[in-house]
């Protein structure tokens, strides 16, 4: 994701943080999104980096980039619970309804 080279790790926190880390441990990029994270996702794209669905408890879906830039932000309707990678698209899940974002 963001390395040219190596594993990573995509971690979330319910405090908010998505860390993008190293095989080693060490902090590749990060970003606080101010409020607890419910899920993430990896959302592959051809040909290029992919990116990274972020559920959030402020009731938003964000898709970031490599370098932990908002690229978009989806009102749930509702506390999302779930993403998950749908090919490119983005399957956002409130415990009362399922979005397909095309981020």
């Amino acid at each position: 994701l963001v390395g040219d080279e190596g594993d990573e790790l995509v971690a979330a926190s319910e405090t908010g943080y998505v860390y993008v880390l190293g095989a080693d441990g060490e902090v590749l990029a990060q970003r606080d999104f101010g409020d607890a994270i419910n899920d993430i996702a990896l959302i592959p794209r051809d040909g290029g980096t992919p990116l990274l669905g972020v559920a959030c408890d402020d009731g938003r879906v964000y898709t970031v980039d490599a370098a932990m830039t908002v690229l978009g932000a989806f009102d749930a309707g509702g506390r999302p619970l779930l993403v998950q990678a749908l090919g490119s698209r983005l399957l956002a899940a409130t415990a009362e309804v399922v979005h397909v974002i095309a981020p």
